[in-house]
């Protein structure tokens, strides 16, 4: 569930001076309760509620020396996301709505990062270019999204001072644009415009 925005300018000289990485690592964002999450608000007119899934996963290509190559796809199981109440969950993954069943995981594949902006010497902001996969139709997205390095950035000698990056991430997606009718329900319990916030951590793969 994943959206567009737009952000700052493309990082100047002095980032490529501060930051000397000159090759990609691998970072790996593990399936595992409480470590990642993405939330998603639904208001609409007649009830609010939050969409909760802590079972992220997937890999990321990232390089502090030249952060516009970012890429990476992650995978969101349409089963592990839980909206607080049985009867509703259920719902969620019928036929009318996410289709669990024909369509199991929601999948962003991102390629490329644009809008670069340092804004700490651990912390870049960016536009994370790709697509998003939901209910059978894929999209063109635009991601917002900060990347801090946990520790610092890698020195230009190699050894890594941080083997952890957080990427952050909050933003709008239109579920309609999925080809999801909800059962005539959409816009009245269901939001068609809602909210997401990501927060995931990826572990430098040795």
């Amino acid at each position: 569930m994943i959206a567009p925005i737009v952000l700052a300018q493309q990082a100047g000289p002095d980032t490529a001076r501060e930051i000397k990485v000159s090759r990609p690592k691998t970072f790996h964002v593990e399936q595992r309760a409480g470590t990642n999450q993405v939330t998603v608000e639904s208001k609409s007119t007649l009830s609010d509620f939050t969409n909760l899934c802590n079972q992220v996963a997937g890999d990321f290509q990232f390089d502090p020396g030249a952060p516009e190559g970012f890429a990476g796809q992650f995978r969101m199981p349409v089963t592990g996301i839980h909206t607080g109440i049985g009867l509703r969950d259920r719902h969620l993954r019928s036929a009318d709505w996410l289709d669990a069943d024909r369509y199991p995981d929601i999948i962003v594949t991102l390629t490329q990062a644009r809008d670069v902006r340092k804004e700490s010497v651990d912390s870049v902001t960016m536009t994370l270019v790709g697509t998003c996969g939901m209910h059978g139709v894929t999209r063109d997205i635009q991601v917002p999204a900060t990347l801090t390095c946990l520790g610092g950035w890698p020195t230009a000698t190699g050894q890594a001072k941080g083997e952890v990056v957080s990427i952050q991430a909050a933003f709008e997606v239109r579920i309609s644009d999925y080809g999801i009718k909800g059962a005539r329900t959409l816009g009245l319990k269901v939001a068609d415009i809602q909210r997401v916030r990501v927060s995931i951590f990826g572990v430098m793969s040795k």
